[in-house]
């Protein structure tokens, strides 16, 4: 029997370290071909090759296998560009509801490096700065869309393809594909998903949508909230048949938490040093668009991070985890903002730091969840987890920095207003028997943001697409 147990033992270790072995030979394999895209397209096009650069395109699309369907119910035929956030909309909402449709990736790296061949100066162009004066840049986006037509017919031709969905109708290497799409009669569907500003994000990206975006010559936008609705509308940018509210997918998971009693585990999203301010909007502008913002003319903008507010949360986290030995802390990072240099490098035994992937699991586990001024707030309100912020010095009279903050409206005893505070709150909160019948928190902000009150966004979603993509050009 004990010779059985190890010949059991074994064999299991040898299929977990193959598959390993497997994913990472997969992946290596995946971001190998995504970085030979920037070396031979460059070749293809410049002998225009379309046929070629088209069988490198259908090389890079892949099944959706989260979705997988049978070959006779197919109607529709879809090539999503993958982005985190956005993918996982897709995935919530057609995991459930997909009757017939076909879903593939395709790595947004395949345009990009076919925008960086047509547009030389192509860091001249930016998302929130599409529209451009320079004749070379113009001419360099007209040759880039001829060259899209070419390649976008060979595959419609050749694979039936009914359709693109993308994440944000302000990507530059995608903007000519919009319109090449509708010359070709293949629909482009925005599923638009940044809708979460803080007031002074919320001024800079009306005036760019109104004066430096230009038209949106795609088929059709969804958006997350009534509110990012309007706002696109009016920067008159598309019209309103082009545009619809249809609510974030991706949190309808979220609501089913309320029914699970969590493990004692505190997870805190981590605070970005520029989150709520606007400076990814304002970077590829000059001073002049600038200074017409009164907050960018004051002198406390100039300096104005959460640097020191991160630091100073980590440090009560981990104070509070050492007092509290039988929970567990979870450290959320992203990849890009955060590091292993962010925290201590002797940390606690009940704490670990994740970078990137899925928060999904994390919530379902959390009792309290750590956030500040993220979209993260929002999420762990639809799983009715308990939720504390780091507020620690900002004075509910500082008006100045409440315009790069989004307001949650949390009762007080969701906000620490300074680490004595913030341990305070922490203590009672942590204790505090989780009730799945009772409410935290009133679903005002969830109908704001996300269109999303009782988990139904998935469904509206699927009703969106199968719509769209039925009804005739």
């Amino acid at each position: 029997m004990l010779k059985n147990y190890f010949s059991m033992f074994f064999y299991k270790i040898k299929n977990f370290l193959l598959l390993t072995l497997f994913y990472k030979i997969k992946n290596f394999l995946l971001l190998t071909l995504i970085s030979l895209n920037y070396y031979v397209i460059p070749f293809f096009l410049y002998f225009k090759l379309y046929f070629i650069t088209y069988l490198l395109l259908r090389v890079n699309m892949r099944p959706i296998k989260n979705l997988p369907i049978s070959k006779s119910n197919i109607k529709f035929k879809v090539v999503v560009l993958s982005k985190s956030g956005g993918l996982e909309d897709i995935i919530a909402s057609q995991k459930n509801y997909n009757k017939n449709i076909k879903y593939h990736h395709l790595s947004r790296a395949f345009f990009k490096a076919m925008f960086e061949y047509f547009i030389k100066d192509h860091a001249s162009v930016h998302d929130y700065k599409y529209l451009n004066k320079s004749q070379f840049i113009r001419t360099g986006k007209k040759n880039y869309r001829k060259a899209l037509i070419n390649i976008i017919k060979i595959l419609r031709d050749n694979y039936k393809i009914d359709a693109f969905i993308g994440f944000n109708f302000c990507y530059k290497a995608e903007r000519e594909l919009h319109a090449a799409c509708r010359k070709l009669n293949i629909k482009f569907i925005v599923l638009h998903k940044e809708s979460v500003f803080s007031p002074a994000e919320d001024i800079v990206v009306k005036n760019i949508y109104k004066n430096y975006t230009g038209k949106f010559e795609g088929y059709r936008i969804g958006t997350y909230s009534d509110q990012d609705r309007k706002r696109i509308l009016g920067s008159k940018m598309s019209i309103k048949k082009q545009i619809e509210t249809v609510g974030c997918p991706r949190i309808d998971k979220t609501f089913a938490f309320r029914k699970i009693i969590p493990k004692n585990t505190v997870v805190y999203y981590m605070i970005e040093n520029f989150r709520g301010l606007p400076e990814d909007y304002l970077i590829c502008y000059h001073e002049n668009f600038k200074k017409q913002f009164s907050f960018y003319n004051d002198k406390r903008y100039s300096n104005l991070t959460w640097s020191s507010l991160q630091k100073d949360t980590v440090q009560v986290l981990i104070k509070l985890a050492k007092e509290n030995i039988n929970t567990q802390f979870i450290f959320k990072g992203k990849v890009g903002s955060h590091s292993k240099k962010d925290l201590p490098p002797n940390m606690p035994k009940n704490c670990k730091m994740i970078f990137g992937g899925s928060g999904e699991k994390l919530l379902k586990e959390a009792k309290l969840v750590v956030g500040w001024n993220s979209s993260v707030i929002l999420e762990a309100m639809a799983a009715n987890r308990f939720i504390l912020t780091p507020s620690f010095g900002l004075k509910k009279k500082d008006l100045f920095k409440k315009k790069f903050l989004i307001d949650f409206k949390l009762d007080p005893i969701n906000e620490g207003y300074s680490k004595k505070d913030f341990e305070k709150k922490f203590k009672y909160l942590i204790k505090k028997p989780y009730n799945k019948k009772s409410k935290n928190y009133k679903s005002k902000l969830l109908k704001h943001y996300f269109n999303n009150i009782d988990g139904s966004a998935g469904k509206k979603l699927d009703n969106f697409l199968q719509k769209n993509l039925a009804e005739s050009f």
